[in-house]
């Protein structure tokens, strides 16, 4: 099963052995390549439309793998009940509908989420914070066209505090100085740039140049 860059990337955060479950699986081409290349022992494919869930098994059906991958209608874990799995992927979607989707009482808290949100980057990272899920790994990739952000967390003991460049960054991708992200800051300080000798209010621009310089200087030179 060929794969794109961005689901590849997710592949990687995905432990050995483990049972899966991809949330919003679409044509469940992400739980094929986990099982055909001996990432994961099982996968749980669920989707809330009928189509893209036919599409999910008639695709499983073609690979032969009925036996390790079900798949579920379900509006997130709505309809998932009783079901064994210790890594829950979700990918693809709004952070705010993400949020939603966590927010659901009998999801497994010990399972590792393995999160790509589209937007709202940031809430969703202060909502992992409030319900003590720490950030272990992250990712910032360009596919094409569009950058993606990946999150992995697991639930912790302790609290959970994040500044605001954590929780805009991502605090891995700071840590990592992911090359991406370098890029992206550069990008943006330079069209707020453009921006301030544009603007009639120059204060709120003035704020973001100063936050942006201050994400610049710690990924290129450290804090």
């Amino acid at each position: 099963m060929n794969i794109s860059k961005r689901l590849k990337e997710i592949s990687k955060f995905v432990g050995k052995d483990s049972k899966v479950i991809d949330i919003g699986c679409d044509h469940a081409y992400l739980p094929i390549y986990l099982i055909e290349n001996g990432i994961s022992k099982s996968a749980i494919a669920v989707d809330n439309k009928i189509g893209p869930l036919k599409n999910a098994q008639e695709n499983i059906k073609k690979c032969g793998l009925e036996n390790k991958i079900k798949t579920i209608l379900s509006d997130g874990f709505k309809d998932v009940k009783n079901q064994d799995y210790d890594t829950i992927i979700i990918s693809g979607m709004g952070g705010d509908t993400i949020k939603e989707i966590l927010d659901f009482s009998l999801i497994n808290p010990s399972a590792s989420l393995i999160l790509e949100p589209n937007n709202n980057q940031r809430e969703l990272r202060l909502y992992l914070s409030l319900h003590s899920y720490k950030i272990i790994d992250e990712a910032f990739i360009r596919d094409g066209n569009h950058y993606y952000m990946i999150i992995e967390a697991i639930k912790s003991v302790d609290a959970i505090k994040y500044n605001e460049l954590e929780l805009t960054f991502g605090p891995i991708n700071l840590i990592n100085k992911e090359k991406e992200l370098i890029k992206t800051i550069e990008s943006r300080l330079s069209l707020l740039k453009i921006s301030e000798k544009l603007a009639k209010n120059k204060e709120k621009i003035k704020q973001d140049i100063k936050f942006y310089e201050e994400a610049l200087n710690y990924v290129t030179k450290g804090n």
